[in-house]
């Protein structure tokens, strides 16, 4: 009888272990689902990031080829629908994608823009601003003058909610 005793208390000590080393798996499992989708979230958000940072770069590009080709076509869809416009020919306010174009193309047609440099940004969150200075020529003559962009990121993609030319 004492043989029987002896078994069942070992069956039992070894159930327990058992039943602990089962727990102590699945704690382990849920931590580490909680590692892996955490490890997931941060790759899908390291990746957006990057291709947002790839659409402001293109985004600048068209801008500054736009500028030098004296395009506003080139650029005109990177406008957001209300944007600010403050330009050396006396312009200033918010105006339409619609108006943008007129403005931007009789702008275009007097200050005969020959160099863009785009280089100085700074980027805050959802909202980079972006400054330079540009060549362009007036009734034949060369001036040169800043040009600051208010760039918007909006589902992803870069939009331009300010242009400054003094």
């Amino acid at each position: 009888m004492v043989k029987i005793n002896q078994l069942l208390e070992i069956n039992y000590g070894f159930l327990v272990q058992i039943m602990y080393f089962r727990i102590k798996f699945f704690l382990n499992m849920k931590k580490l689902s909680v590692i892996v989708f955490t490890v997931f979230v941060l790759i899908i958000s390291l990746t957006s990031h990057l291709y947002a940072d790839d659409n402001l770069k293109a985004s600048i590009q068209n801008v500054k080829e736009g500028l030098i080709e004296n395009s506003i076509r080139k650029f005109l869809n990177i406008f957001e629908d209300n944007c600010y416009l403050s330009l050396n020919n006396g312009t200033t306010g918010y105006f339409t994608k619609n108006r943008i174009y007129y403005i931007m193309e009789n702008y275009l047609e007097q200050y005969k823009i020959t160099e863009c440099d785009l280089n100085s940004t700074n980027l805050d969150g959802n909202i980079t601003n972006v400054a330079g200075k540009i060549l362009y020529i007036y009734n034949g003559v060369r001036y040169t003058s800043d040009i600051y962009l208010s760039f918007k990121n909006i589902s992803e993609k870069w939009y331009i909610s300010q242009l400054i030319i003094n």
